[in-house]
C-alpha cells in the first residue's frame, strides 16, 4: 500500500483551527517511515502550540481454541499514558506455549512499557529482542508456528504496529476497509520485519487479528459490520468460528467523549471569579454581624442536644452500676465461707477460657503466617523452575551472559529457601540447586572425569613432593622436586638424580633447539643437562644470573620472568655460554606475574586471572570471550602448544584445567571447556604439559602424573 494522506479540521467554542498532515506506509527492515504530525491553535490574542491525543477504546475477543492452539491478548498502559496492545496465536504444546507467553509478556513490559526511549525506537528494539526469542523458541519441536501483532500509541497519538506470521491489521475509514500491514514475501518463519505508523481519525476503526480475515470475508463485509461497533466484534468472531479459524481479534478506535476539548470564554471565567469573591466577602461580613444572644434564651437545637446528652449519661450510669454490682458480688463470694469455692471455680474457669482464647488466637495467627509463607515459597519454587527453562532458551540462542545471570538469580533464590526458618520446600530447593549446577556446567561445557595415572613418583621416593613437570618428546618427561630429577619414559620412573648437591631447584624448561633441559637454582646458578650430565652454564653478565617465578625457551633464546622488576629478561644461548640479558618488556604490566608461555608473542598470567600479551615487547590486546565469571581467578600455570595451539590454564584450587582457543589477529580468544579432575588420590595440582599434537593433557600433583585423552 502506498501513502494515505488526509486532512482533519476541528472547530472549538472559540476560533480554533489546526491542520494535520499524516503519512502511513510500511517500513522495510525496521526503518522509520512515519512523519510526526504537528498541530497549531489560533486564538484571538495569542498563538499556542499543543498536541491533542485521544484515548483509545480497545475491545478484544477470542474464538474457541482448537487442540494445541493457544490464544493470548494483553493490553498495557505506561506511566506517560501510552497504550500497548499485544496479540499472540501459538501453534504448539501447552508447556512450551505457556513458557513462550511468559517470555513474550515480560519482554514487551521491559522494552515497550517501562523503557524511556522514544516510542518508535522502543518498538524497533522490542521487535529485535522478540525476533530472537521466537527464533530460539522454534528451535525445538514444541512450537510449530507463531502469529503475532504488536501496537503502541505514543504520546503524540501516533500508532505504530508490526505483525508476524498470518496476523494482519485493517483500517476502516469513511466506509472503506484496507489492509495496513504487509507480510514478508519469500521469507519463512515467524518474524517481525515491518513497522506501520499513523494516526487515527475521528470515525476510524482498526481491526487487528492473528488470522488473515480476508480468507473469511471481504473488505465490504468488514465495513458493513463496523457500522455497528457494539456488535461488530461478535460478528467477526462468529464468522471465524464458522470457518474453524482460531484467532484473537481486537477493535481499536477513539473514545469520542475524551476527545472533546472545551475552552471557557475569558469573560465567563472573570464573571465566576467575581461572584466567588463577592460570596466570600458576604460570608466574612456575616461573621462580623453575629451578635451574642441574651443570657437565659435557648434554641430548639440546644434543647435537643441536652436531651441526647442526658440519655447517654443515663445509659452509661446504668452499665457502670450493673458492673459494680456483679464485681462486688464476686468479691464478696471470694470472702464468704460457703460461696468462695464456687467463686474460685469461676475464677479458674475464666482463666482457662482466657488462656484458650489467647492460645487459639496465636494458633490462628501462626497458621495464617505459615500458610502465607508456604504460598510465597511455592511461588519462588515455580519462579526458579521458570528461570532454569529461560536460561536454557537463552543458551540455545547463544546469549551465554544472560543465561548465566538468570542461573545466578535462580541459585540465590534457592539458597534463600534453604535459609528460611520454616523449613518448607528444602528438599525441592536441594533438587533445584542440583539442576542449576548441572545447567551451569552444561552452559560452561564442564567435563568431570577421573584421569589415568601415568606414573607414580612414590614408587621411587615415598616422601617426594614434586614441584614441576617438563615435557620433552615421545612420551619422555622429567618431574622434579626441590633437589631431585625423576625421568619418566611412557609410564616407567627412573631412580631420582640429584641435580646440584644441596642446592634447591626453582624452575626448569626444555631447550628443544639444543635438546637439553635447563634448571635455575636458588643460588642463581643455571644447570643444563647435556646428554644427561648436569653442567653449570655461565653468562656474560658480570653480576650473574637473574631469576624469577618462571623461565621459558624459544628458538635460541632463554626468557626469565621477573615481576619484581616488571621485566622479562632475554638471554641468547651461545656455543658454551649465554649472553648478557636484554630487557624484552617495553609497555606491559607484569605486576603479580605467575607464569608465561611463548609463541610468536609472550603471554603472561598474573594474579587474579589477569592476562598480558606482549608482541615485540609492546602490550597487545588480549581477551577471552564467553569465559565464565571468575574462571581464572585462582589459575597458577599457563601452557600453549606453539603453531596456533590452544591455551591451557591450571587451577589447583578447583582441580581443573580451563581451555580456550588460540587468539586471532584482533587478540580475541574463545573459551572452549573445562576439565575437572575427580578422585580421592588426586592431590594439589602442580604443573601441566600438552603434547605437540594436542592428543593428551598431562597434569601432575605432588606424587603422581596423570593423563587426559583430549580426543574423547
Amino acid at each position: 500500500m502506498g501513502y494515505v494522506d488526509f486532512v482533519a479540521y476541528t472547530t472549538l467554542s472559540t476560533r480554533v483551527a489546526f491542520l494535520q498532515n499524516y503519512h502511513l506506509k510500511h517500513a522495510s527492515d525496521m526503518s522509520r517511515s512515519a512523519i510526526t504530525p504537528t498541530y497549531s491553535c489560533q486564538f484571538s490574542h495569542s498563538r499556542v502550540a499543543f498536541c491533542i491525543v485521544q484515548d483509545l477504546v480497545i475491545k478484544t475477543t477470542k474464538t474457541k481454541a482448537l487442540k494445541d492452539t493457544h490464544l493470548v491478548s494483553r493490553t498495557f498502559k505506561s506511566e506517560t499514558g501510552e497504550r500497548v496492545i499485544a496479540l499472540l496465536h501459538i501453534h504448539g504444546k501447552e508447556k512450551e506455549s505457556d513458557h513462550l507467553t511468559h517470555e513474550w509478556v515480560h519482554t514487551i513490559e521491559r522494552t515497550l512499557v517501562h523503557a524511556e526511549e522514544p516510542a518508535y525506537e522502543r518498538m524497533e528494539g522490542a521487535l529485535k529482542e522478540i525476533n530472537g526469542l521466537l527464533k530460539g523458541t522454534q528451535i525445538g519441536n514444541g512450537i510449530s508456528e507463531i502469529d503475532g501483532l504488536i501496537m503502541i500509541q505514543d504520546e503524540d497519538g501516533v500508532l505504530h504496529m508490526s505483525q508476524a506470521g498470518r496476523a494482519e491489521a485493517y483500517l476502516c475509514r469513511k466506509g472503506k476497509t484496507v489492509q495496513i500491514t504487509e507480510r514478508a514475501a519469500g521469507r519463512s518463519g515467524s518474524q517481525f520485519l515491518y513497522i506501520s505508523s499513523g494516526d487515527i481519525e475521528g470515525e476510524d476503526t482498526i481491526i487487528a487479528s492473528t488470522e488473515r480475515l480476508l480468507r473469511c470475508m471481504t473488505p465490504a463485509q468488514m465495513s458493513q459490520m463496523l457500522r455497528k461497533r457494539t456488535t461488530a466484534l461478535d460478528e467477526i468472531r462468529d464468522v471465524l468460528e464458522a470457518d474453524k479459524e482460531p484467532a484473537v481479534v481486537s477493535l481499536i478506535y477513539q473514545d469520542g467523549d475524551s476527545s472533546e476539548i472545551k475552552i471557557p470564554k475569558v469573560s465567563k471565567i472573570f464573571k465566576k471569579e467575581k461572584n466567588g469573591i463577592k460570596k466570600l466577602m458576604n460570608a466574612i461580613s456575616g461573621i462580623k454581624n453575629i451578635k451574642p444572644r441574651r443570657k437565659g434564651r435557648r434554641t430548639t437545637s440546644v434543647k435537643k442536644d441536652s436531651k441526647s446528652l442526658k440519655s447517654f449519661v443515663s445509659i452509661f450510669s446504668n452499665v457502670k452500676e450493673r458492673f459494680n454490682k456483679i464485681f462486688g458480688s464476686f468479691l464478696s463470694d471470694l470472702q464468704h465461707p460457703t460461696k468462695k469455692r464456687r467463686a474460685h471455680i469461676i475464677l479458674l474457669a475464666s482463666a482457662i477460657v482466657v488462656f484458650i482464647a489467647i492460645w487459639a488466637g496465636f494458633q490462628v495467627t501462626n497458621l495464617s503466617v505459615h500458610s502465607k509463607n508456604r504460598t510465597e515459597l511455592r511461588e519462588i519454587v515455580e519462579k526458579i523452575n521458570s528461570d532454569i527453562t529461560t536460561s536454557e532458551n537463552r543458551h540455545l540462542m547463544g546469549d551465554i551472559d544472560s543465561a548465566s545471570a538468570i542461573l545466578n538469580r535462580a541459585e540465590q533464590s534457592a539458597k534463600n529457601i534453604m535459609q528460611n526458618e520454616s523449613g518448607l520446600f528444602r528438599t525441592e530447593a536441594l533438587d533445584l540447586l542440583d539442576r542449576i549446577r548441572e545447567k551451569r556446567e552444561s552452559i560452561s561445557n564442564i567435563v568431570r572425569l577421573s584421569p589415568t595415572i601415568v606414573a607414580n613418583l612414590t614408587s621411587r621416593n615415598p616422601d617426594v613432593s614434586a614441584r614441576g613437570l617438563i615435557g620433552i618428546e615421545r612420551g619422555r618427561m622429567i618431574a622434579y622436586d626441590r633437589q631431585n630429577l625423576y625421568s619418566i619414559i611412557v609410564n616407567a620412573v627412573d631412580e631420582p638424580q640429584r641435580l646440584d648437591g644441596d642446592n634447591l631447584i626453582l624452575n626448569g624448561s626444555y631447550f628443544s633447539r639444543y635438546n637439553t633441559t635447563i634448571f635455575m637454582t636458588k643460588e642463581n646458578r643455571l644447570i643444563e643437562l647435556i646428554e644427561g650430565q648436569p653442567t653449570a652454564m655461565k653468562t656474560d653478565d658480570l653480576s650473574g644470573w637473574l631469576s624469577g617465578p618462571d623461565m621459558e625457551t624459544y628458538i635460541r633464546f632463554l626468557y626469565v620472568l621477573s615481576p619484581q622488576n616488571n621485566q622479562i629478561y632475554k638471554y641468547e644461548r651461545l656455543s658454551n655460554r649465554y649472553s648478557a640479558p636484554t630487557e624484552y618488556n617495553v609497555s606491559g604490566n607484569l605486576e603479580g606475574a605467575l607464569d608465561m608461555t611463548i609463541d610468536a608473542s609472550v603471554y603472561v598470567l598474573r594474579q587474579g586471572g589477569n592476562m598480558t600479551k606482549l608482541f615485540r615487547g609492546e602490550e597487545s590486546n588480549f581477551t577471552i570471550r564467553n569465559l565464565p565469571e571468575g574462571a581464572l581467578e585462582t589459575a597458577t600455570k599457563i601452557y600453549k602448544v606453539r603453531d596456533r595451539g590452544n591455551f591451557y590454564f591450571l587451577d589447583p584450587e578447583h582441580a581443573r584445567i580451563i581451555v580456550s582457543r588460540t587468539d586471532d589477529d584482533l587478540g580475541e580468544s574463545l573459551y572452549l571447556k573445562q576439565y575437572v579432575l575427580e578422585g580421592e588420590q588426586i592431590g594439589t595440582l602442580q604443573d601441566l604439559y600438552i603434547d605437540q599434537e594436542e592428543t593428551h593433557l598431562i597434569v601432575m600433583d605432588e606424587k603422581r602424573v596423570y593423563s587426559i585423552n583430549l580426543q574423547d
